[in-house]
Parts: C-alpha cells; sequence; structure tokens
C-alpha cells in the first residue's frame, strides 16, 4: 500500500527540519572566511545523467553548509518497480530536470565527517511505456531527510556518501499514458555521492 503525503506535510517537516538546523548552529564561533564548494554526482552519468551543486559554508555558522543545484538522469528500473503498481509494467522514467536546495548540519566545525540534514527538490519525471507510444510528464515536490559522512580526499577535494528517506507530493502535470496510470512515487530509500572541491575557504 502506498503513502501519500499532501504538499502541506512536506513543507511542514521541510520547516521542521531547517529550523532545528539553524537552532543547532545558534551562538557558534565564526571563522574568518565562508567555505565554498562546487559539487557533482560520479553516479549520474552511469544513469545517462549529470548534475552540479554549490555548497556553501557560513562563516557565522560553522557547523552548517548550504547547498543548491541542478540534476538529471535516468531512473533505474529497480527504483522504478519499488512501487508495486509499476512493478513489471515497462515504464522508463527520467527526471528531466530536478533543482534542489538543501541544508546540512556537521557534527563538528570543519564541514567534514558526520552530518545530517534535509534537502527539497522539485523534480520533472519524464515517462514512456513499453507498451503505449508517445510519452507524458509530471512534476514532484518532495523532501529528503538524510544523513551523511564528508571525507577529505587530497586538500580540498572531499568525497560524501548519503543516505535518506524521499517523502513526494505530485504537484502537476499527468502521469497517464494512453490507458495506463503511472503510479507517482512516494515514500521510498535514497543513496547518494557526492565529490566536491573546496574553491574557497578551508581546504
Amino acid at each position: 500500500m502506498s503513502t501519500r503525503l499532501p504538499g502541506s506535510h512536506v513543507a511542514l517537516s521541510i520547516g521542521v527540519a531547517l529550523a532545528a538546523l539553524l537552532a543547532l548552529a545558534a551562538a557558534r564561533p565564526a571563522r574568518a572566511d565562508p567555505d565554498v564548494a562546487i559539487e557533482t554526482s560520479p553516479i549520474a552519468p552511469v544513469f545517462r545523467g549529470a548534475a552540479l551543486a554549490v555548497r556553501l559554508r557560513p562563516a557565522t555558522l560553522p557547523h552548517v553548509a548550504f547547498s543548491a543545484g541542478l540534476y538529471g538522469f535516468t531512473l533505474p528500473r529497480f527504483f522504478v518497480d519499488q512501487t508495486a503498481g509499476n512493478a513489471d509494467r515497462g515504464w522508463h522514467v527520467a527526471i528531466r530536470p530536478a533543482g534542489h536546495v538543501g541544508a546540512d548540519y556537521y557534527l563538528r566545525d570543519q564541514g567534514r565527517g558526520a552530518h545530517v540534514g534535509v534537502a527539497v527538490v522539485l523534480a520533472r519525471f519524464a515517462i514512456t511505456s513499453d507498451a503505449v507510444a508517445g510519452s507524458t510528464a509530471y512534476e514532484s515536490l518532495y523532501a529528503v531527510p538524510r544523513a551523511g559522512y564528508t571525507q577529505r580526499i587530497w586538500r580540498g577535494l572531499y568525497v560524501t556518501p548519503s543516505i535518506g528517506i524521499e517523502i513526494h507530493a505530485k504537484v502537476g502535470g499527468s502521469n497517464q499514458l494512453g490507458d495506463r496510470t503511472f503510479e507517482p512515487l512516494h515514500v521510498q530509500p535514497t543513496f547518494g555521492l557526492q565529490l566536491g572541491y573546496v574553491v574557497r575557504g578551508s581546504r
């Protein structure tokens, strides 16, 4: 059985998570300069996609990093089949494109090590089917509570694996293709891998 959450629940979860992150970061000693990093996902090209993001860790909030970016890729079949109504139905789904903003709280104040946070994503899901000609698309707004670990590799170069839960709310478009209905994504686990480089700040 799918779990449906209205858009108001997504907005509430986003607000609570961001408020908690800012509260944890309050009254911390400031650094002289902010950290600015460029990130990409090395996994995206494997799924015929690309990703680019900017991450900012303000001097006044040394435990917090804000991020924003764009990405797109083709969802692997096993990911689509997680929703029971879509399993083995011949659906092909691609995110074209998605924009996201996020915030993460680091347990250490060097912008590395373990962290928890939340991202907010607005994505367009383009859909085709083996059984029906044509294509359709719908838009989804989703929150992604997440936890990760940032490991410096060399100077400003770092890698960040993360895990999270996607909480979706369909906000536009159509998931109907001919006489078939694609079941929109609702609540599901997700895994991320970011490769980044600090272009300004502490390395």
